[in-house]
């Protein structure tokens, strides 16, 4: 499947405060091609909230149509995903939310990143995370505590491409950061590996990354500021 950006100029109204406080960074859409036919859009909305915190939320939706034969109808195989990052000041995850709709079928599931003190060991600072999550499917509700585990950088996409694009590094060197998302109806940690693969003839940057969730190499394209570009 190859992703080619629809609309790459993100928006900057820096004139345009809410009574909140709250400011829009970006508002791209990019569309995706399968076999030469449009298949995927995506929506990035990024809004940044008067105390420095922001939400990032991306909508995915794709159409697959296929005709088996001239007598028969074309079938349509359709999902949409919806997934809503709010960050503090410091770009960590405070809180979450999924959407999955596949085959008329709805998952969803809330969720937030709790913090515990306690003594100090081995050196640590004490500080226990977990991910707290309920998941709603078909009338039930399923509850889920992730530990965090010490050291790992939690982050939503749009914090790790910044990230990934503020490090300087030479061709073939790798950087890893870990998120949460829903996948097979289970909100889960995915710890994803980029390695970087220089630049385009636009000077973007290339990142091959891969999950251990979806071990299926993506090139991430970014921008020198990490906005997303494109991805294939």
């Amino acid at each position: 499947m190859r992703i080619a950006p629809l609309l790459l100029a993100f928006v900057l109204c820096p004139l345009l405060w809410s009574q909140e406080g709250n400011q829009l960074e970006a508002d791209r859409w990019f569309v995706g091609e399968l076999n030469g036919q449009p298949a995927v859009s995506l929506h990035e909305v990024c809004t940044r909230k008067g105390d420095g915190g922001r939400t990032s939320a991306v909508s995915m939706a794709m159409v697959i149509k296929r005709t088996l034969g001239k007598s028969d109808p074309a079938s349509r195989f359709e999902v949409r995903d919806t997934q809503v990052f709010e960050e503090d000041a410091s770009g960590d995850i405070v809180s979450f939310k999924f959407d999955h709709e596949e085959g008329g079928t709805r998952t969803s599931a809330t969720g937030r990143v709790t913090r515990t003190s306690s003594a100090p060991v081995d050196g640590g600072d004490g500080v226990t995370r977990e991910v707290v999550a309920t998941v709603y499917r078909l009338g039930r509700k399923t509850e889920v505590r992730l530990p965090i585990p010490a050291g790992a950088v939690l982050v939503g996409d749009r914090r790790s491409q910044e990230m990934l694009a503020k490090i300087e590094r030479a061709v073939g060197e790798q950087a890893r950061f870990t998120s949460v998302g829903l996948l097979n109806n289970r909100v889960i940690l995915i710890v994803s590996t980029a390695t970087f693969a220089g630049h385009d003839e636009r000077g973007q940057l290339l990142y091959d990354v891969v999950s251990d969730a979806m071990p299926i190499p993506m090139r991430l394209r970014l921008t020198p500021k990490g906005e997303l570009a494109g991805m294939t």
